[in-house]
């Protein structure tokens, strides 16, 4: 009796059983490698397929041990100059989370098993994941100190200077400052590190800083000469006096005004109490000479005022005092006080102006420089000038003996007074402008009288 064979129950179960084959292949592909790298797969050089992350860890520690990598010089460098540190010193350390995430991810785009494609090239061609590594910011910063002490400085803007002749004026050429860029170098550290072997020099990133204010700049303003000056004297008696005057001068001295550009003598001078550093010195209060912090700063800003008219400058705010001071003329004067009282006034010329203050000996200098015009002059007159007796009075007291007399206060006159600008081009005047019309009260002297019993006989 023969046998026949069922060829189409073999046709069935040939397809069957390659199916359930190549899927236990797939289940046990699956299970094996579901916590392994795939082969193909190296860090730092070294073969790390089929390995669990932790052994892969061990295997790549210890070959960084042998190679001593923390041990390991960077020469950093800007121009000429060089600096080295070990990467311990830099603060590197390796980021071992970050490292072999992306040695496990390789191959692991697509599920299984659309991965396959993938993980067969990576056998024929294996694949270099790169090392993650961190740069402490505060080591960084640290061991690079002196390199930023080297390289950093700040901007210098071009700036005017007197000239030896101290009548003209010179253009000092700005200066670049530099600055290191720390955190762009340590992010650049870090991605470098990623290559192998380690960059064994490094250039160091640094940037150009541009000063806001060039020599261009100051040529366009036109500053070459002196325009006005003005002087006034005060006494070095009054020692606190004579320190708030160099203390509120010292304040203006350097200031540029561009053409168009506004002053304020309290904005630029600010508070003047003992927290500023000035001291007490005699001042005028509601029309009483009294003993106040700041004594002194009105005559700076009344230095300041006289400069200004006699620049042609316009005058935007300007008070006078309600007793006459005795350092300039009458109409003259210009009293600040911070809050309510202010000197301003605005370049209304076409070229710069630049302030200058010079305090020598018992006289205070305010110097205007600018492009002068020639055969321009600029006077300031007085008139309508009426003087106001101070008169005295007489108090009687018996403390004095009968017929005696003791002077308390000398007082002072006071006065109207009209200031008037005359502008004048080769000797032939060209504009009259009224600029203030003052009163000034007077200040009556007193003289105690006696009444008291005369004791001689």
């Amino acid at each position: 009796m023969s046998v026949k064979t069922d060829s189409s129950a073999c046709r069935l179960v040939f397809p069957a059983v390659t199916a359930l084959t190549l899927l236990l292949l797939v289940v046990a592909d699956y299970f094996f490698y579901r916590d392994r790298i795939y082969p193909g797969v190296y860090l730092y050089g070294i073969n790390t397929g089929s390995l669990h992350e932790a052994e892969a860890r061990q295997l790549v520690q210890e070959e960084l041990n042998r190679e001593n990598l923390a041990g390991t010089f960077i020469l950093f460098r800007y121009g000429e100059k060089s600096w080295s540190y070990t990467l311990q010193e830099l603060g590197v350390a390796l980021d071992w989370a970050e490292t072999l995430a992306g040695a496990f991810a390789a191959g692991r785009k697509r599920m299984v098993p659309f991965s396959y494609a993938e993980r067969i090239r990576m056998m024929l061609k294996p694949v270099q994941i790169p090392l993650k590594f961190t740069v402490d910011p505060s080591h960084f910063s640290k061991a690079l100190a002196p390199a930023a002490q080297y390289i950093d400085s700040d901007p210098q803007e071009a700036r005017f200077e007197l000239a030896e002749d101290a009548a003209t004026v010179e253009i000092i050429p700005e200066k670049q400052g530099l600055r290191l860029l720390l955190e762009e170098t340590r992010h650049l550290l870090e991605i470098s590190l990623e290559t192998y072997p380690v960059p064994e020099s490094f250039p160091l990133l640094v940037r150009e800083l541009r000063p806001a204010r060039t020599a261009a700049t100051l040529r366009e303003l036109r500053v070459r000469a002196e325009v006005s000056a003005f002087s006034t004297q005060f006494a070095l008696t009054l020692p606190g006096r004579v320190h708030n005057i160099r203390l509120a001068s010292s304040l203006l001295d350097g200031i540029l005004l561009e053409p168009g550009g506004e002053f304020s003598f309290n904005k630029t001078v600010g508070k003047t109490g003992s927290e500023q550093g000035y001291q007490p010195a005699p001042v005028i209060i509601a029309g009483e000479i009294v003993e106040g912090f700041g004594g002194g700063v009105c005559q700076v800003s009344s230095t300041l005022y006289n400069a200004v008219l006699l620049a042609g400058l316009q005058v935007v705010a300007r008070t006078g005092h309600s007793l006459a001071v005795g350092y300039v003329p009458p109409g003259r004067d210009a009293a600040v006080a911070y809050g309510w009282q202010d000197l301003k006034f605005r370049n209304s010329l076409e070229h710069g102006i630049w302030i200058r203050t010079f305090v020598k000996g018992e006289r205070l200098t305010v110097r205007l420089f600018g492009d002068p015009v020639p055969g321009q002059e600029i006077r300031l007159l007085n008139s309508d000038l009426d003087v106001i007796p101070r008169g005295t009075n007489y108090i009687e007291t018996d403390n004095l003996p009968a017929g005696t007399q003791e002077k308390v206060r000398a007082g002072q006159d006071g006065y109207r007074v009209s200031v008037w600008r005359v502008t004048s081009l080769d000797g032939a005047e060209t504009g009259r402008e009224l600029l203030s019309r003052d009163y000034y009260r007077a200040v009556p002297a007193e003289v105690r009288v006696g009444t008291g019993v005369n004791s001689l006989r």
